[in-house]
């Protein structure tokens, strides 16, 4: 069967599965009732049947779980589930100790879910496909880990699974490249050379950017290569097959035109909301022929939500995940009790055993569909910086970076040595505009006034996205794919950051 037909017997076949999800969204309460009792089923806990008993335990951390996890990683006992985990993978929080999440077929099965409701959402709402192939970030990892799934495909499981191999277009042994300008290669000739490339999916719109940075500044590396349709690289051999005429004419332009190099390409997903908002707009500039898509709430530790083309909102994965919101007052609240305008701190509970799990995330309720709320990603609980009682506060940056210069890739870093802070961006900008807001934030003025913290300094790295990338792969082992795009690095305070930045 051709790929368009595969296409078609997969939207058939899943049909029944989003009706079966608009049903819960006519009735999220009975919804959500169903999916604890799903979870509590499988869960290791005992004589926890109803939410009255569910909610006196308490609200719980990594920090919290940590030694449970790890203590049943080692020995293979008193897991969180009671399905022995198939991996244990490396949290994408950019900063701090790399967390390790338990993952079972359970939870596996649930990213699949978010997958086939996303997927025929988009097949029958969305821009027509062909059946072309598709490039699904295979995150690289340039350090050596036993740790995690070992291809992004994992995420999937059974039938859908094997459906994605179908489509997919870029080998999944280029995972093992360690050299980020060999991954790059591969991926770029990969991705250059074939004529029916439909989908891009990717976690960060900067890592796709980097790409095209790396395209246009190799390019005479790429048409050489691109003679041959066979590379072997680091030991690993790779067929790519070979650039056609007309996108070798294109790639010898100093700046090329993408829609000259990626003629067939109709969807591009990736992050949009905060910081990754600039390259997401920026995307959407380069490929103006291209749908550019916004991912929902995807944690490594549960599927949160996906953007519905018939809704027009991030739909909840209300199925799968029991979710609990708690508001400025420390009300617990449950999905069908929040109110549209409002923002609350996520609490999770899914089916690897995580219970009432602080995610870390804040949300704010946009709409709804049907009869459930739906809510959109405001940016990280925590993601206050305090060196010397400033509290500058993430979402406080992100307002006056897009009301300054929302085109700008910046973030700001603290130095506990200085102590003060450094804005690190992409291009020059007025640093003395940019302090003028922060010191609107009482704490911060008084902490300048009374000289507890230094001047605010400016420095310019074209390279800004790239380069923070490079720093938590080498330095905190995460997937490039996984690095997220942040305005406030709160906890790297010791400098090495700021030093790898300025180097």
């Amino acid at each position: 069967m051709s790929r368009a037909g595969l296409l078609t017997l997969f939207r058939w076949a899943t049909d029944w599965s989003w009706k079966r999800f608009e049903r819960a969204l006519q009735t999220p309460s009975q919804a959500q009732n169903q999916t604890l009792q799903a979870i509590l089923k499988a869960s290791s806990l005992k004589g926890i049947h109803d939410y009255a008993r569910f909610r006196q335990l308490p609200l719980r951390s990594y920090e919290d779980l940590a030694p449970r996890i790890l203590a049943a990683k080692t020995s293979e006992r008193g897991f969180l589930s009671r399905q022995r985990p198939r991996a244990y993978e490396p949290t994408s929080g950019s900063s701090g100790a790399q967390k390790l999440i338990p993952y079972t077929p359970a939870l596996i099965a649930s990213f699949t879910q978010l997958f086939v409701l996303w997927a025929h959402d988009f097949l029958t709402h969305g821009p027509a496909l062909k059946g072309g192939r598709l490039y699904f970030s295979i995150s690289p990892q340039f350090h050596e880990t036993n740790e995690g799934l070992s291809d992004d495909s994992d995420y999937l499981s059974g039938p859908t699974a094997w459906l994605f191999r179908q489509f997919a277009l870029v080998s999944p042994h280029i995972k093992k490249l360690k050299n980020p300008d060999d991954f790059f290669k591969v991926l770029a000739l990969s991705l250059l050379a074939a004529e029916d490339l439909e989908i891009i999916s990717i976690w960060s719109p900067s890592f796709l950017l980097s790409l095209l940075n790396f395209i246009q500044n190799h390019r005479e590396m790429l048409l050489e290569a691109g003679q041959k349709t066979e590379h072997k690289i680091a030991g690993l051999h790779f067929q790519t097959g070979a650039l056609p005429a007309d996108k070798q004419t294109e790639l010898r332009k100093t700046e090329p035109n993408w829609q000259i190099l990626f003629p067939t390409l109709k969807l591009i997903s990736c992050w949009g909301a905060q910081n990754a908002r600039t390259g997401f707009e920026e995307l959407k500039r380069l490929f103006p022929h291209c749908h550019v898509q916004e991912k929902g709430l995807l944690a490594t530790e549960a599927p949160i939500s996906f953007p519905s083309e018939k809704y027009h909102l991030f739909l909840p994965l209300l199925t799968q995940v029991f979710f609990e919101f708690l508001d400025h007052t420390g009300q617990i609240l449950l999905l069908d009790q929040i109110q549209i305008g409002q923002s609350y701190e996520l609490i999770i509970s899914q089916k690897s055993g995580l219970l009432r799990y602080r995610l870390g995330d804040r949300v704010r309720v946009v709409g709804k569909a049907l009869n459930t709320p739906c809510f959109e990603f405001l940016g990280r609980d925590q993601a206050i910086s305090d060196l010397v009682g400033e509290k500058l506060n993430e979402d406080y940056l992100a307002q006056i970076a897009q009301s300054l210069w929302p085109a700008l890739y910046l973030c700001l870093v603290p130095d506990s040595a200085l102590p003060g802070y450094t804005l690190f961006s992409n291009a020059p900008l007025n640093i003395q505009a940019f302090e003028a807001e922060l010191m609107r934030s009482p704490h911060y003025c008084n902490a300048r006034q009374l000289q507890q913290l230094k001047p605010l300094q400016a420095v310019v790295v074209p390279d800004l996205s790239e380069k923070l990338k490079r720093f938590f792969s080498q330095e905190r082992g995460l997937k490039w794919g996984d690095v997220k795009d942040r305005y406030l690095y709160s906890q790297e305070k010791d400098g090495n950051l700021s030093g790898f930045l300025k180097n």
